[in-house]
């Protein structure tokens, strides 16, 4: 069976770990439509995205910044919460606090993107509900 030099089987079957399987995905493709297709797997984060844009909103906010580090936490819980298969979302923010200190020096953006892992918060519970709903249940006899 020949499988595509890209593909993401061929990368699982070297052993790359996931969130590098992921990143990579994710640089592959064309921007939205590979974004689209991996919300599936990580979660939407279009809701925590609308709230880091009330939170600064660029036509009052004066750095946009803020609001590009505070979408960056959203996106980096989801991820976390992919590589540590989204069981205890409280460490999947810790996770996502510590990838936002690395990530950022200045400290106005290090709180916005603590802010975006905290936002994300809430819809990751919401979809591991719906998840768990979706799990076949076992009755007993």
């Amino acid at each position: 069976m020949a499988v595509p030099r890209g593909s993401l089987r061929v990368r699982a079957q070297l052993g790359l770990p996931p969130l590098l399987l992921l990143t990579v995905a994710l640089a592959g493709g064309s921007g939205t439509a590979s974004a689209e297709a991996f919300d599936s797997v990580l979660g939407d984060t279009a809701s925590c995205h609308r709230a880091c844009q009330l939170t600064y909103p660029l036509h009052t906010y004066p750095k946009e910044e803020e609001l590009y580090a505070c979408q960056r936490g959203c996106r980096l819980f989801s991820i976390c919460q992919f590589v540590d298969d989204g069981i205890d979302l409280n460490r999947t923010k810790l996770e996502c606090e510590s990838a936002c200190t690395e990530a950022y020096s200045q400290s106005d953006e290090q709180y916005a993107c603590h802010l975006g892992c905290q936002n994300q918060l809430p819809f990751a519970e919401l979809r591991q509900e719906q998840l768990m709903s979706l799990m076949p249940k076992m009755h007993p006899l």
